[in-house]
Parts: C-alpha cells; structure tokens; sequence
C-alpha cells in the first residue's frame, strides 16, 4: 500500500510540475508576444488629408483616391497599426497648427514618420494634384511614396 502511495504522490508531483512549467512557458510567449507587438508600433506611419470644410471636386476626388491606394496597395499595415490614414479638416480650430506644421497651401496629402511618438519626417505629396486626373499614376505615386516611408519604419 506504501508503495502504491509512494508511486500516486510521485505521479502527482510530476503532473503538477508539467503543468506549471506548461504554464511559465506560456506566460513568457504571452510576455514576447506584447513586446514585439509594442516594438512594432512605437515606428508609424500617418498618411494626413487635409481638407477644409467646404470642398471641392477635385479636393474630394484626391482623398477618395488617396484613400483607396493606401488601402489598395497597403491594407496589411493599416491592420496591423504600422499605417494610418487620416483625414483632418483644418478648418476646425484644434487643426489649424496643421497648416504651419506642415507649410500647407493648398488641399494636401502629407505622410509623416513617428518612431516612439515623435515625428522623424514629413512629406506633402505635391504631385497629387497634376495626377488626379489620371487615376493610375496617382495611385503608383502615393504607392511609391508610402512605400519608401515604410521602409524606413522597420
């Protein structure tokens, strides 16, 4: 009977020990997984349209556009929070530091570089509006564009 006891509580200690060490192995891959994923969204990319209240055409016709090549050609990285695309009315009062922050003149598409929540570099993609008149071109240029931006976020 003492054999059999013996032989129940060494059956159980090593169960418990599994499950346990199932457990921290667990825990530590829980732990990497929110590391990488925080290490991965300290370097972003905000891809900025800026509009005004009243809008144009055209004005619309370039966010629409601006829009469906960014979620075209870069949906994977908008999921993952790697790119965002914003549009922002500069007209609204807690906006208007936009327009000296980026030198904005007209209707613009800016991109912007953030690495831990401080902005690296910015560009206002100018060509947009000789482009928007020929859809392809437009969409390979914001493409081109976007993708170097990104290159420098890994």
């Amino acid at each position: 009977m003492r054999k059999r006891w013996t032989c129940f509580l060494l059956l159980l200690s090593t169960f418990l020990f599994f499950v346990c060490d199932v457990s921290i192995a667990q825990q530590a891959v829980t732990a990497a997984k929110k590391a990488n994923a925080a290490q991965k969204t300290d370097t972003k990319v905000i891809a900025y349209y800026f509009h005004g209240t009243y809008r144009c055409y055209t004005c619309t016709k370039i966010e629409n556009y601006s829009r469906e090549a960014i979620g075209t050609y870069f949906n994977d990285d908008l999921k993952s929070g790697k790119l965002e695309f914003r549009s922002v009315n500069v007209d609204e009062s807690a906006n208007q530091h936009f327009i000296q922050d980026y030198q904005l003149h007209t209707r613009s598409l800016v991109l912007a570089l953030y690495r831990n929540n401080q902005q690296q570099k910015w560009k206002n993609l100018k060509d947009v509006w000789q482009l928007v008149q020929d859809q392809d071109r437009f969409y390979q240029y914001v493409k081109s564009e976007t993708t170097q931006f990104l290159e420098e976020a890994k």
